[in-house]
């Protein structure tokens, strides 16, 4: 293109605060490239690009030290996730996060995303020390780029919206009450509890943030406000609706503060939807960080459990201790379920007593073959073990000895009736 065709397009380009630079090179092979440049913006910081498998090859042959190239170094830090999908899928930002949200408002994202995806092809955009740059292809042409001016005029739109300094703090405010997309109004949350000190400005903001549609949004939002966020975080924990996560993540906030009731009632529901397995979970380290009063809920979700969480359920059930382990454990044994059947037994070798013997010989009569057959019969010998091991405990001297019982370490004069023969009396007695 000729030099006097680009000063001109410059010339339309530019105003006293936003001067433009209009500028073409050959790409090194026998095509050229337009370079527009805006002068003029704030330097706060901030700069973005376009995504390297956004922007089409352009090599270049060696160019002057006042080649305008210098925004394209890809060897950068990974940038800002700003959380609007398609602006993070086109640029990467970089700098303080905080200030990338402030600067990077909708409008300003709107303009950069209709500057690359407008009728007019461009490869390249770049934001850095007070300049924006735009790369054009401009091969093919022969009388010049029909749409130079187009494109030429949709950088200094976007420009503008870069010049004026930033108010930090006031833009995150904004980004929270109005964006569009939620992956910003959250990002902008994050960035704000890190940047605002304590104070009636910061905890507004994060009342506001506790209204917004956005569960992620709520959830941030109460841990951020501490204890005024405690019933946030129950309605979160509680809402069937609020992605699994999220849940979760309330649910693991509260802990021990998570009402047992609200938590068998959120495990219960969990347990009947493979979607919430997160939520499930949370609400199962929540009532074992309950203690013993949580057995019941646990042996309640155990016999309607799914058999994935059999197993995770029964040794949360047998941490209650034995005492309120035993019974919920044997309800889980009688139900006939394969899964739940095989987890109690398991459970019951670590908490069972005598009382769970019977129970379990009669689950392995019901399954003719299989693996619970012999986990009964470690979990007898189990229990066996740990009555023997108690001064003074009867217990069943062998599994296949009906009716025959001893007294553990019976000491002399004892009765132990094992089918051996009593002990001699002690010498000199009769």
């Amino acid at each position: 293109m000729k030099p006097a065709d680009l000063s001109g397009l410059a010339a339309r380009l530019s105003t006293p605060a936003l001067p433009v630079q209009v500028s073409t090179h050959s790409d090194g092979e026998g095509g050229s490239n337009v370079y527009i440049t805006v002068d003029g913006l704030a330097r706060d910081g901030v700069s973005f690009r376009r995504q390297p498998l956004r922007m089409e090859p352009s090599p270049r042959a060696p160019m002057a030290d006042d080649a305008p190239l210098k925004l394209f170094d890809h060897r950068q830090p990974p940038g800002v996730d700003v959380g609007d999908p398609r602006f993070d899928a086109e640029f990467v930002a970089l700098g303080v996060a905080a200030r990338v949200l402030a600067r990077l408002d909708a409008p300003t994202r709107a303009a950069a995303l209709a500057l690359v995806t407008g009728s007019v092809r461009v490869a390249r955009v770049g934001l850095a020390e007070g300049s924006l740059e735009v790369e054009v292809p401009a091969s093919g042409f022969a009388r010049g780029h029909p749409g130079l001016e187009t494109a030429g005029r949709a950088a200094v739109a976007l420009a503008r919206l870069l010049a004026p300094p930033l108010d930090v703090d006031a833009r995150l405010v904004e980004n929270l009450r109005r964006d569009p997309e939620p992956g910003v109004r959250l990002q902008s949350l994050l960035a704000l509890v890190g940047h605002l000190p304590e104070g009636s400005a910061r905890r507004e903001a994060l009342r506001q943030a506790a209204r917004d549609p956005a569960p992620a949004i709520r959830l941030h939002a109460a841990l951020a406000l501490g204890d005024e966020g405690h019933a946030l975080l129950v309605a979160l924990a509680d809402d069937t609706a609020a992605p699994d996560d999220c849940s979760a993540h309330a649910v693991r906030a509260l802990g021990a503060a998570y009402p047992a009731a609200r938590a068998e009632a959120t495990l219960a529901h969990g347990l009947t939807r493979p979607a919430r397995h997160e939520t499930t979970a949370a609400c199962i380290s929540t009532l074992v960080s309950q203690g013993p009063a949580a057995a019941g809920a646990l042996g309640r979700a155990l016999v309607a459990a799914p058999a994935d969480l059999a197993e995770t359920l029964a040794i949360a059930v047998a941490g209650c201790g034995p005492a309120l382990a035993e019974a919920p454990l044997l309800a889980a044994l009688a139900t006939g379920d394969a899964a739940r059947e095989r987890a109690a037994a398991r459970a019951l070798a670590r908490v069972g007593t005598a009382a769970s013997v019977l129970p379990l010989r009669e689950a392995a009569a019901r399954r003719l073959a299989g693996p619970l057959r012999g986990l009964v019969h470690e979990a007898v010998a189990a229990i066996q073990s740990r009555i023997a091991g108690t001064p003074g405990t009867l217990s069943l001297a062998d599994p296949h000895a009906a009716g025959q019982l001893s007294l553990s370490d019976p000491p002399d004069g004892r009765v132990a009736l094992t089918g051996d023969a009593p002990p001699a009396p002690p010498s000199g007695k009769r």
